[in-house]
């Protein structure tokens, strides 16, 4: 059959499966979802703050307020009360964080006196950061359109290519198989606003949970992003991933500066099983195409208040994803960002149309999977843009990527609402296929099979989701076991690395060590690092300077690589790596049960910066994982057709 003939029968049975009832009962999520053990609570760790500079007056508007936040007990009319009485303005609870609330007044009456932090516990007067959306420059071009057969993101075809010959999440054979949608699904599309006037997004939005963080006019980007998720079946642009879902439009970076209470407003709004929830109307995605500067220059880490944020909405059933990065011409690392390396987060790289990482997409040991987007010879993702019949073919970056993954959860919750953010870690490494197998652009990212038979790319995660294989898994799944956490410290205080050297640190770890994780999930490697004393000048920096870890497994992890352009004399950092998914910690072999068994882990510090001599000191070392086989709980009695 001629493809383009078999690609429009295709789309005619996708319009009547799309247009019929089906089967499966709307996705109602419990008011109170099983909470997760693994409730991360990682305090804020020092951190380099962005410059906040050549920031226009009207970017510059919330730092004309004085904004503090705190924990008050008693309710919110409670709190309303105590903050106005103290004279500052109410601004609200801090998304949906307990007994967290804002309060704020104008710069030029912050002087006044007053004695809210006796009556507020956490007093923390916020700082304004600077964040950007994921989508490298140049890439915008005019109105496409609409062409469902160009969305090659979906299906593999494209004009003058046949169906499945790109790199494609297989969503129109899982649309065709498993008949989901999305329905019942609300997402969170937290960016730079959403123009909900367009056709494809039109009585897609959820009118109760509106939120304006910041004044703004519908972006662009955020409107890209939410139509990657949801656009509907009809709509005259493209198709969304789950054209039955709903969204919320959450204006974080409308105007890119904001504070730590809102990022954790934004990425706890509306959640699912806390207190202000509706079960009809409640989050359980929230997708984020937005970070810290992609320049590489130095590491970035959210607030306290917004790891809090992402712990408990990760702790409620919920899910938080985030673009892996744009900075590779910078030499950037995705693991320099605190957000998307976040245990709880999903960091989602970028694949072009050739089967290759695209130019910009960073790598990370933390990158879990990759997702189709554009590349400099613009063949990228149709996405809705602003206005009534606005549309790109070109949406991209790390940007387009990571909603197409959210999406794809939606339709696995649509299966299973009972799955959490572990199940789909766990799934989506079970789903994803390998691409680009021989590395074929440079030598980073390279695919290593580790000690548990995963394979993982520091480029690409764990591969390229089969949204049909997915929501197989996702059909059969029962859960995973508890997760337990562990940290070990490493048994150095204080160690010295000298320009062109290298020094190995090896350390055990027996099963007595970490008797409750036989299967790893995510390891994180807490550091500080600085330019000695001796060596200290303004020049100095930790750029070329390198950091691996390695299991006894012999699986190495590349968190800092060499080819960085730090340019920061010292950096307090939690590394993240997914590459040991699955390894026991204590390097037993399969059935090996022995309790005195004991492996050798080992980092290593490679120093090849002209002015530095780099100190580290008291490393920690934070193992999450199970005790008892996730695999054989999950599929159990599962059969793969």
């Amino acid at each position: 059959m001629n493809p383009n003939l078999r690609l429009m029968v295709q789309v005619l049975l996708l319009v009547f499966l799309l247009g019929t009832a089906f089967a499966e009962k709307a996705f109602q999520p419990p008011r109170f979802i099983k909470k997760e053990d693994a409730a991360f609570g990682m305090e804020g760790k020092p951190r380099v703050e962005d410059a906040v500079t050549g920031v226009s007056h009207e970017q510059g508007r919330r730092a004309q307020r004085y904004q503090v936040t705190g924990r008050i007990e008693g309710g919110l009319r409670h709190a309303r009360q105590v903050i106005e009485d103290q004279g500052f303005r109410f601004g609200g609870r801090v998304g949906s964080l307990p007994d967290r609330y804002i309060a704020w007044k104008h710069w030029e009456d912050a002087a006044t006196p007053h004695s809210l932090h006796d009556h507020m516990s956490e007093f923390t007067p916020q700082e304004p950061v600077l964040r950007t959306i994921r989508t490298p420059s140049g890439f915008w071009d005019a109105a496409a359109g609409s062409d469902f057969p160009l969305q090659w993101n979906l299906h593999g075809g494209y004009a003058g290519y046949e169906m499945n010959s790109l790199p494609n999440l297989n969503v129109l054979t899982a649309w065709a198989r498993h008949g989901m949608t999305g329905e019942g699904v609300v997402v969170a599309v937290v960016d730079d606003g959403v123009d909900k006037t367009n056709t494809g997004l039109a009585d897609r939005h959820v009118d109760e949970l509106e939120i304006n963080i910041h004044e703004s006019t519908p972006g662009r980007h955020g409107t890209e992003m939410a139509g990657i998720v949801v656009a509907k079946a009809d709509a005259e642009c493209n198709i969304g991933i789950a054209p039955r879902a709903r969204f919320v439009d959450i204006p974080l970076i409308a105007d890119h500066l904001h504070t730590d209470a809102d990022e954790a407003t934004a990425l706890s709004h509306g959640l699912c099983g806390t207190e202000d929830a509706d079960d009809a109307n409640c989050v359980r995605i929230y997708t984020n195409s937005w970070g810290p500067s992609d320049e590489g220059v130095d590491n970035n880490y959210p607030g306290p208040l917004t790891m809090e944020a992402i712990a408990l909405t990760a702790s409620r059933g919920g899910f938080v994803f985030f673009a892996a990065g744009n900075g590779r011409k910078n030499h950037d690392n995705s693991n320099l960002d605190g957000y998307a390396n976040h245990p709880a987060a999903i960091a989602v790289g970028a694949v072009n149309y050739r089967g290759y990482r695209s130019s910009y997409s960073e790598p990370g040991e933390n990158v879990f999977v990759t997702a189709p987007s554009n590349d400099y010879d613009f063949r990228g993702v149709v996405a809705p843009t602003p206005g009534l019949h606005g549309c790109t073919k070109n949406a991209g970056g790390t940007s387009a990527a990571a909603p197409q993954v959210a999406a794809l959860t939606a339709l696995m919750l649509q299966k299973n609402p009972a799955l959490n953010y572990r199940d789909v870690k766990h799934i989506l490494t079970l789903c994803s296929d390998i691409i680009d197998p021989f590395n074929q652009m440079d030598h980073v990212g390279v695919w290593v099979q580790n000690g548990a038979g995963f394979n993982h790319s520091s480029q690409y995660g764990f591969g390229l989701p089969d949204a049909d294989y997915c929501l197989d898994l996702a059909a059969a799944w029962k859960g995973v076991p508890t997760m337990n956490v562990e940290e070990v410290e490493i048994p150095i205080q204080h160690l010295a690395t000298k320009q062109s050297t290298r020094n190995t640190i090896r350390f055990n770890i027996s099963a007595v060590d970490v008797p409750e994780i036989r299967h790893l999930e995510t390891v994180a490697l807490y550091l500080f690092m600085e330019c000695g004393s001796t060596q200290f000048t303004t020049s100095a920096s930790l750029g070329k300077v390198g950091v691996t870890l390695r299991s006894p497994y012999g699986t190495t992890a590349v968190l800092l690589d060499i080819d960085n352009n730090l340019a920061i004399p010292a950096m307090h950092h939690m590394f993240t790596a997914a590459k040991f998914w699955g390894e026991d910690p204590a390097g037993r072999a399969d059935g090996a049960t022995g309790a005195d068994h004991w492996g050798t882990w080992s980092i290593d510090i490679i120093n090849y910066s002209r002015s530095c001599y780099v100190d580290m000191a008291s490393p920690v070392l934070t193992l999450y994982g199970t005790a008892d086989a996730p695999l054989e709980k999950a599929l159990a009695g599962f059969s793969a057709a």
